[in-house]
């Protein structure tokens, strides 16, 4: 899944193409380095709904929806913040 991180002036700005749930973008952000960092969904064109554990775990329908398997929000966040941390 592609990812983008850039960072501008003192913020860092990450963007994915599915949609986030909002506890995993807090999560992003809570764990950044930067103290502005901004979490962009449905960057670049936009994808199917990217549910987290506990959405997988409760079937919701961002679990229903989407087409990426159980974990692949947790990885793609711990490599968002390995990229964000490489920044500093």
């Amino acid at each position: 899944m592609p990812l983008w991180v850039f960072q501008v002036g003192k913020g860092v700005f990450a963007g994915v193409e599915p949609e986030l749930s909002t506890s995993t973008a807090n999560t992003i952000r809570e764990n950044s380095s930067f103290s502005s960092t901004f979490v962009m969904s449905m960057f670049e064109g936009g994808a199917k709904n990217m549910p987290d554990k506990w959405n997988f775990d409760h079937v919701t329908y961002a679990a229903v929806d989407g087409f990426y398997i159980k974990g692949t929000t947790e990885k793609a966040a711990v490599r968002i913040d390995r990229i964000i941390k490489s920044l500093n």
